[in-house]
Formats: C-alpha cells, sequence, structure tokens
C-alpha cells in the first residue's frame, strides 16, 4: 500500500499500515521547516541594506555575548574578578597609565578578603596581570551593552521593528541590565 503523502513520517506510516487503517493527513511532513518567517520582527517591506545590517547586528551580537562568556570564564580562572575594587562607570574605561596609578588601584585590592586570603605574596607585577584581565572584561561587557543600546535605538527611532521584535529585545536589554546589576553587586560585595 503506497501512502498518497511523500513527504510522511516513516514510524508513522509503518504504525498505520500494521493497524490497517489510511495515513491521516497529519502525519505528513511540512515541505520546509521553517524556524520563524524573515519578517517576524521587522516590516517585510524594509529595504535590503537595513535588513542585512540588521541581521549582521544580531549575529554580532551572538559573537560578542560568546566571547564575554570566555573571557568571564577565564577571568575566574585567574581570581582576577575583584582585582578592580571599585565600580568606575565612566573612569574606569581607561587603564592606569601610570606608576602612581597602579599603585592606588594595588593598594585598594590589598584591602578586600581576596588579596589578604589567596594573594598575600602577590607583587605589583602580578597585580597588573589580574587587572588587565578584569578591566578586558569590564570594557567588553561595556561594550557589549552600547553595541545592543545604540542600534536598537536606532531601528526604533526609524521605524522598522514589529511589536514582537521590541518585545523581545527589551528582554535582552533587561538581561544587560541585570547582569551588569549582577557585576556590580559583586564587585560592592566583595564576592
Amino acid at each position: 500500500m503506497r501512502s498518497r503523502h511523500p513527504r510522511q513520517n516513516r514510524f508513522c506510516a509503518i504504525r498505520y499500515r500494521r493497524a490497517g487503517r489510511p495515513i491521516p493527513r497529519t502525519a505528513a511532513l511540512p515541505a520546509t521547516i521553517e524556524l520563524a518567517p524573515p519578517d517576524v520582527w521587522y516590516q517585510a517591506s524594509l529595504d535590503f541594506p537595513l535588513r542585512n545590517i540588521f541581521h549582521i547586528w544580531l549575529i554580532t551580537l551572538i559573537l560578542l555575548i560568546s566571547s564575554i562568556i570566555i573571557v568571564g570564564g577565564l577571568t575566574r580562572l585567574t581570581d582576577s574578578g575583584l582585582s578592580i575594587t571599585e565600580w568606575e562607570l565612566l573612569k574606569g574605561i581607561f587603564p592606569p597609565t601610570n606608576t602612581n596609578s597602579w599603585i592606588e588601584y594595588f593598594e585598594s585590592y590589598k584591602q578586600i578578603p581576596q588579596f589578604k586570603i589567596l594573594n598575600s605574596k602577590m607583587t605589583l607585577e602580578e597585580f597588573k596581570y589580574i587587572f588587565l584581565w578584569e578591566y578586558a572584561h569590564r570594557l567588553l561587557a561595556r561594550f557589549i551593552g552600547l553595541f545592543f543600546l545604540i542600534p536598537f535605538l536606532f531601528f526604533l527611532f526609524v521605524g522598522i521593528l514589529k511589536k514582537k521584535a521590541i518585545v523581545d529585545l527589551g528582554k535582552i536589554f533587561i538581561l544587560i541590565l541585570i547582569q551588569g546589576f549582577v557585576g556590580w553587586y559583586m564587585v560592592v560585595s566583595g564576592l
């Protein structure tokens, strides 16, 4: 007995054939499997360059998030997480540039329990190494936040995003803010 549905599920077809019943239409698979239509997040009439920019933005965000997971893991493995003891949103963009500022950061690091318990014999050169890991982690986190926010606001301003996209991307932005809050709390609490 040959089925009338060429794209059917093999196992489902065998089960129905053994029972002597015709294969129902629901047993057939769709011609293509599409996770989401391409115009779910943006207007279907969107010009090709903007659509391309939107896709590149999303793919770059995925790569940046993957990279911060790796850098964050290495920061944790090198025990660098609390080497910068203050949460300096704007001033912390630039690393120390002279010996006096390195000594200031090192002296403030000496005041936290991590130094007293784990790194009491650390030198300034060793501190610079862990400091730069934490600095790279924080700089990358700031960049991801801005790389998300600026294009998102641009796409909102231009009006190319659908309501579903605004809600979904808004949730992602809230998660980014929560992660920033957790980082701030880790620094303030000394965890």
